[in-house]
């Protein structure tokens, strides 16, 4: 029997919807925060998902899990985040046909502004934050400029998806498993300036670049290509963006965050600069290279090539496009 030792204030926004749909079992059976913590789950959403929401809300009661120790529905955050541990953004404002990109960010930009300041007289005061609605990088930057109460270092943004195709190409492409592959990185902003880098990525512990020192070509190019384009052949496939994936990197970014990183290894995470690493601006939200333990994050002082640090900077570029929008 699981020794529960913790007790989180969990709340989910967007959670009438499909990725939320396919997360909300992970959490349930105890996979997203592990075998010692339950969670008081709280699922928040537009007035205009009730229905939806009920549903959602009744299929957790009717899974009778252990893991969760009180499920209920909101449709104001005022209510939902008070006292908050944990909060996964997925909802955003949709973009409509016809609306203009840099219309898309304000509106956002706005939605955000009055959650972060919902959140900084609310939750609490050790609150920690995934952001999965996009632009990602622009509003988790946003979101913690507006809750200063609550320490920049908690605010994260999703680019582990980013993160778990890139290794699976590679894997596929070394014809290794998953586990072999280490220390891969996602740079920057999720979108196609992102760059997901192999210069220090490693297969059974020998440098990528080393023992594919053949395809380096293949690494600035058709890798690339694959890893930003990839979203895309899926909608082409499906129909509708990926559900699956996003949920598991969700579960994967949590997990790692909260229980630990494998040792000797680095995962990719979109947080909150602190302007000492990589000539990323303080503020900014930007997927750098990783190692957790316990809520605690690591980034490490790799040597960039010229070529990577002019990547950086078309996404960092891009990012403060994107705030100007605001």
């Amino acid at each position: 029997m699981p020794n529960f030792t913790k007790v989180l204030n969990v709340v989910i926004n967007g959670a009438s919807g499909n990725i939320a749909y396919a997360l909300l079992p992970l959490i349930c059976n105890g996979i997203v925060f592990g075998p010692d913590t339950k969670v008081n789950l709280r699922l928040l959403d537009l007035e205009s998902q009730k229905s939806r929401l009920t549903g959602t809300l009744m299929e957790i009661e009717d899974g009778a899990y252990e893991f969760v120790t009180d499920v209920q529905m909101f449709f104001d955050p005022k209510e939902a985040l008070i006292n908050a541990d944990f909060c996964i953004f997925i909802a955003s404002y949709p973009h409509f046909p016809g609306m203009e990109r840099k219309d898309l960010i304000k509106k956002n930009a706005e939605i955000y502004k009055n959650i972060g300041e919902i959140m900084n007289v609310h939750a609490s005061r050790d609150c920690k934050t995934l952001v999965v609605a996009n632009p990602v990088n622009s509003l988790t930057t946003i979101l913690a400029k507006h809750a200063p109460n609550i320490p920049s270092r908690n605010f994260t943004g999703l680019s582990r998806l980013d993160h778990n195709r890139a290794k699976y190409l590679l894997a596929k492409t070394c014809g290794v498993t998953m586990d072999k592959i280490k220390d891969l990185i996602v740079w920057g902003n999720h979108s196609d300036t992102q760059y997901p880098d192999l210069s220090h990525a490693k297969v059974d512990d020998k440098l990528v670049s080393e023992i594919m020192s053949d395809k380096i070509e293949w690494m600035h190019t058709d890798y690339v290509d694959y890893c930003v384009t990839r979203w895309k052949k899926i909608v082409e496939m499906r129909g509708v963006t990926s559900i699956m994936s996003p949920a598991n990197a969700i579960k994967d970014h949590i997990r790692n965050w909260y229980l630990g990183t494998d040792a000797g290894d680095y995962v990719s995470m979109a947080i909150i600069s602190d302007g000492k690493k990589y000539d990323v601006p303080k503020g900014m939200c930007f997927s750098m290279p990783v190692e957790c333990d316990n809520w605690n994050m690591h980034v490490p002082d790799f040597e960039l090539d010229e070529y990577t640090k002019n990547k950086l900077r078309k996404s960092i570029e891009e990012i403060s496009e994107e705030l100007n929008l605001k």
